[in-house]
């Protein structure tokens, strides 16, 4: 159990804790959703929905089922989803790789140029290894997407 000691101390913690306070940290704070744009939903987006579009019709074909297009619709939207975590994924090892590659090119760098060099290429790695997690979800949910897309056809197909 909490002592009230405790409680006490977490309250003039969390007094504090009040988020930045500069207009430069709160301009920073507020576009950290903004780092790669895969959280958008692919809706709010025309090119992406249309090329969600294009898949659907080349998955489903000449169906018509509701429930075969459904699930053609959530195929499509996993697999252009992977592929938006995929380019994000290149663009930071581009990013990355041009980094280590201007290092290379700066003789008679300083020890603070290196240290803020490596703090760069870093922040770099960590933004690539995010995306992993991004990666995996939409892998996931693109596999359970197909199972329901052919179960969706098997059912319609025996019917």
């Amino acid at each position: 159990m909490t002592s009230d000691r405790q409680i006490a101390a977490n309250r003039r913690n969390a007094a504090r804790s009040t988020g930045p306070q500069s207009e430069e940290g709160k301009a920073t704070s507020s576009r950290n959703a903004l780092q790669h744009g895969l959280t958008i939903n692919l809706a709010t987006s025309p090119a992406r929905q249309a090329e969600v579009e294009r898949f659907v019709l080349a998955l489903a074909g000449d169906q018509t089922d509701e429930s075969i297009l459904h699930y053609a619709r959530e195929v499509a939207e996993c697999h252009v989803e992977v592929l938006r975590v995929w380019q994000a994924k290149v663009a930071k090892r581009e990013l990355f790789e041009s980094h280590v590659a201007i290092s290379k090119l700066m003789p008679g760098e300083t020890a603070a140029d290196r240290f803020e060099n490596g703090r760069t290429l870093l922040r770099i790695a960590g933004g690539l290894v995010d995306l992993v997690r991004y990666e995996k979800r939409a892998a996931a949910r693109q596999r359970r997407a197909i199972r329901a897309f052919d179960a969706a056809k098997a059912k319609a197909k025996a019917a």
